[in-house]
């Protein structure tokens, strides 16, 4: 559509609604999908993208070491390894081991 101006990013998604609802003359325009995209001087732009690609892969690879983690602890468990030895192994609390092997896997 081009730029709108704005004082803040946070501003611009609804500032963008209501130039779209004026101009096509809409009286709802909660629905359209709005995306915002700053141009930002030098390089910056591109360590940006790249600070929030390495903080989406970690929080993935989070999810998935906590799944093995519960996976492990179960394991253990099953495997008559007591909650303080299971604790130990895999360096948590008694109480932390105990919580691993009660949670279900929320992974898909």
């Amino acid at each position: 559509m081009g730029a709108t101006p704005a004082r803040t990013l946070a501003d611009a998604d609804e500032m963008v609604r209501d130039d779209i609802a004026t101009l096509l003359d809409l009286d709802d325009v909660s629905d359209l999908e709005i995306t915002i995209r700053s141009e930002l001087a030098g390089s910056i732009e591109i360590e940006a993208a790249e600070a929030i690609a390495m903080t989406r892969a970690i929080a993935a690879e989070q999810v998935f070491a906590a799944t093995r983690l519960r996976a492990v602890t179960r394991a253990l468990r099953a495997q008559g390894l007591s909650l303080s030895d299971t604790a130990a192994i895999l360096h948590v609390s008694r109480a932390r081991a105990s919580q691993l092997g009660r949670q279900e896997s929320t992974a898909s």
